[in-house]
This record gives structure tokens, C-alpha cells and sequence, in this order.
């Protein structure tokens, strides 16, 4: 038989070990390291591409590829970026912009909500800080 202080200790452990599982998950992390498959995050990137989407046709705002000056600048942006994982809100699903990275090898491409929501590989995620979609919008115009 077991003891009573086991029997209190591994279900302890048990719903330790889901919490941090849960946290590490849905906590707040740094859009770049999360989602950029490098820790060179300027050498490996190519070009960003930004999309408007429209009804019938998407609307390119801009293409900054590596000797664009601005380029530096959403690069640091979105090195600003504090995304967390959301799963059980009213997400609105109009996807307003569309921005893509393109690194040497492959690219990422990003949904964009007018409300600062992201979706990413299948997962929603919210903008939690940093620059906002307007700030950035306003840096490649």
C-alpha cells in the first residue's frame, strides 16, 4: 500500500507538471524566437512582403527586400513583438492584412486581423505588445 504522503505527492506532481505544461504553451513569448527558425534573424532574411486583403484581389502595400532602408525597421518591430497563444476567445476571423517572410529556404506566412490577431501555422495568437499593425502599416507607407 502506499503511503498517504505519496498518495498526496503524485497527484501533486501530476497537476504541477500539467500547469507548466499548459503555461509553457499559452504564456507570452518573443515573436522572433518563437516563430524565426534562427537566431540570426537579419542574415537569414530575404524579404517581407505585405499584403492588404480585398474581396476580390489582394493589394500589395509594400515589398522591402534586403536594400530597402525600412526593411531594418519592421525587422525590429516585429523583434518587438509579444504574441500569446489564444485558444478559447471570440476571435474576429476577417483577416485584413497579410504579411510574409521569406528566408532562405522557406517562408512564413502570417494572417493579420484589424484587432492585432495572428495566425500562424494553424494557431491563432494575439498581439500582446509592441508595435502595433498600425505602427507598422505607417513605416512602410
Amino acid at each position: 500500500m502506499l503511503s498517504k504522503r505519496l498518495k498526496i505527492l503524485i497527484p501533486t506532481l501530476i497537476i504541477f507538471i500539467v500547469a507548466l505544461l499548459i503555461y509553457s504553451e499559452f504564456g507570452t513569448k518573443n515573436f522572433v524566437k518563437e516563430f524565426i527558425p534562427s537566431n540570426d534573424f537579419e542574415g537569414i532574411l530575404e524579404r517581407i512582403t505585405i499584403w492588404k486583403n480585398k474581396d476580390v484581389a489582394n493589394e500589395s502595400i509594400a515589398i522591402l527586400n534586403r536594400q530597402d532602408a525600412r526593411l531594418d525597421e519592421v525587422r525590429q518591430a516585429l523583434n518587438s513583438w509579444q504574441v500569446r497563444r489564444t485558444v478559447f476567445k471570440d476571435i474576429p476571423y476577417e483577416r485584413a492584412y497579410q504579411l510574409e517572410l521569406f528566408f532562405y529556404d522557406h517562408n512564413l506566412n502570417i494572417q493579420i486581423t484589424q484587432a492585432g490577431f495572428l495566425f500562424i501555422n494553424g494557431y491563432s495568437y494575439e498581439l500582446v505588445s509592441g508595435t502595433s499593425i498600425e505602427e507598422l502599416l505607417a513605416m512602410v507607407e
